[in-house]
Order: structure tokens, then C-alpha cells, then sequence
């Protein structure tokens, strides 16, 4: 029973510093750190593999030559240097953006582990600090259950089904014959497998569907501002099971136990400034004269912030480096 948090470059051991502040208690319990080994190093030097578990995703990445080929990390040691050069490495190309669907690859792993109830989260999500309160969270999962945040139906899945198409072959207990799917939000991913080949059986569909879109010729597909939008095949696959019988549902059916909240997500503006400013937020009046670094933002902003956070979480503190909250834990 684990939360899995993708990360990769310094300017993670932000959000690292934000996990430690917000839910001490539960860190070696229940988070998995997935990250490339360049980024492990900078975080090891820093000695953020004293509080955290990390697993290196480049031992498993090893054995899928397309993943390397086209799945590139920036690697870069400080900050600085790293919010300078991201939009120069990711540079629009369709086949060269922030690999957002890196995170899959921790399947293979815990499916070696026998972990077959987790969630893959985002790095700005919040838990609750909680071991109790998130084992019960877990327990309440039931078998062949799946679930993420849920949008409308996806009104592009006959542009986008043929991903899939290719290696329907290998799965025959798949039925890829579907007319509707739902759009959903990758800031959680949850699962609870029947069993390891379940488990791997997604990962081969979901990794075969981006294989193809690397390799074969989908131009109507992709692109994205930084990071690659292929948001939707995750979903799709996790969908795709319910012809084995598996329940897909929205995770506001999950996320609180006994009124409490087990988790929140938020958008964190001040260490996503490479997107510079964002449409809905223009009430905020963010000042983005100076992005060259998490804390120089901050410290123009502070009062921004603190407008900002206090609509959405539960302010700890705000320094002239860090914007520490913490979730609302009752509704």
C-alpha cells in the first residue's frame, strides 16, 4: 500500500522539502520516491535519502531502448541552470517534451514487490499526515478497483484509440472494441490489482500505446507546453480493464475516510514558474519579473500567495524560501 510520487531535476527538493514539513509521519510508511539516478545523486548530496524511499527508474528503464531514445530527463545540478534550460531542452517538438508518463515504469517494480494496491500521485499533492487515516484509506479499496479524477467523455477517442490498436493482438482478454471513453486528471492514479499479471498486463498496454505513438506516425497527437500531453492513455488502459471485470471510477468516491480527507491536490504557482503566467489566475497578480529561482519568486510574491493558498489549503508558514501547507482535513 504505497502513494508514488514521480521527480526529477533540483528544483524537486522543493516539493521535498514541502513533503517533510506537511506529512512527517507517514513518509517512510507510505511514499515511494520514482526518480532518474542523475536526480537521486543531487538529492542524495542533500541528504534527502534519509527521509525519503527512492526507487531509480534507470534500472528498469534499461530494458525499453524506446523509452531512452525518446524519454529524455534534463540533467542539470542547481536550480538555477535548470529552470534556465527547460524550455530550451523541451523545445516544443512534439517528440521532445517533459515525458509526463515516465512515472509507468515503477509498475514492473511493484509488481516484483507484490504492492498491487497503490496510487501514482503528483508531486503537488498533499496527504494527510495520518498512518491510521491512510490505512484505512488502502483497506477501503476494494479488489479490481481503479480510479482517478473524471471528466466528460473524450470526444477525440477515434483519433486516439488507434494507439492501441496495434498490439490488441497480445491482449485477447481486452476487449478494444469500445465507443466511449472519459477524460481524466493524472494528479492520482489509483489501482488495486487482482494480481501481478493484472498488473503487468496494464503496463504492457500502457507503455505499447506511447511505444507507438514514438515510433509510429500520429502527428493529430501530442504536443503540450513543457510536458508531453499523452494524459490520456493511462486512463484509456485503466478503462480497457473494465472487460476484465474491474470497476473505474472517480476518486472523489475514495478520497475521504470518515469525512476526512486523505489527500488534496493544488496547482503550486511559485514553483511552476517555467509556464510563466497562467490563465485564471491573472486576480492574483503574480509578478513574475524575476523566475530565475523557487525563492526569488517568493520573495516577490509573498502576499500574492498568501492570497492564493488561502483559498485552496491550509497555510503553515511562508518564508523567504518556502510556501509550507498543509491540507484541510475535514470537509
Amino acid at each position: 500500500m504505497k502513494f508514488i510520487i514521480t521527480i526529477a531535476g533540483p528544483t524537486m527538493m522543493y516539493r521535498l522539502d514541502l513533503m517533510k514539513k506537511s506529512s512527517p509521519d507517514i513518509i517512510k510508511d507510505y511514499i515511494i520516491i520514482f526518480t532518474d539516478r542523475y536526480s537521486y545523486n543531487l538529492y542524495k548530496e542533500k541528504g534527502y535519502h534519509n527521509d525519503f524511499n527512492f526507487v531509480i527508474m534507470d534500472d528498469i528503464r534499461n530494458n525499453f531502448p524506446i523509452s531512452l531514445e525518446y524519454e529524455q530527463i534534463l540533467e542539470l545540478p542547481t536550480e538555477e541552470e535548470y529552470l534556465k534550460n527547460l524550455y530550451p531542452f523541451y523545445n516544443g517538438n512534439n517528440k521532445k517534451l517533459f515525458p509526463y508518463d515516465i512515472h509507468r515504469f515503477i509498475l514492473p517494480y511493484l509488481a516484483e514487490q507484490n504492492i498491487l494496491n497503490f496510487a501514482i500521485i503528483d508531486s503537488d499533492m498533499i496527504l494527510n499526515n495520518s498512518k491510521d487515516l491512510l490505512a484505512n484509506y488502502f483497506k477501503s479499496i476494494p479488489k479490481s478497483y481503479l480510479y482517478m479524477h473524471m471528466f466528460d467523455l473524450d470526444l477525440n477517442l477515434q483519433s486516439r484509440l488507434p494507439l492501441f490498436l496495434k498490439n490488441q493482438h497480445l491482449y485477447p482478454d481486452i476487449n478494444f472494441n469500445v465507443t466511449t471513453m472519459n477524460q481524466a486528471d493524472g494528479f492520482i492514479r489509483g489501482f488495486n490489482f487482482n494480481s501481478k499479471e493484472d498488473l503487468l498486463l496494464l503496463f504492457n498496454i500502457w507503455n505499447g500505446a506511447i511505444e507507438e505513438y514514438f515510433t509510429g506516425h500520429h502527428p493529430h497527437i501530442g504536443g503540450g507546453n513543457v510536458i508531453l500531453d499523452l494524459a490520456f492513455i493511462c486512463p484509456y488502459a485503466m478503462q480497457l480493464f473494465k472487460s476484465k471485470g474491474y470497476i473505474f471510477e472517480d476518486c472523489n468516491v475514495t478520497r475521504t475516510i470518515h469525512n476526512q480527507r486523505c489527500y488534496q491536490h493544488c496547482t503550486r504557482p511559485e514553483d511552476t514558474i517555467y509556464f510563466g503566467a497562467r490563465g485564471g489566475w491573472q486576480h492574483y497578480n503574480f509578478n513574475y519579473s524575476n523566475v530565475s529561482t523557487i525563492s526569488n519568486f517568493i520573495k516577490n510574491n509573498k502576499d500574492q500567495l498568501r492570497k492564493y493558498y488561502n483559498n485552496h489549503l491550509s497555510i503553515i508558514d511562508i518564508t523567504d524560501t518556502h510556501v509550507y501547507t498543509t491540507i484541510y482535513e475535514n470537509l
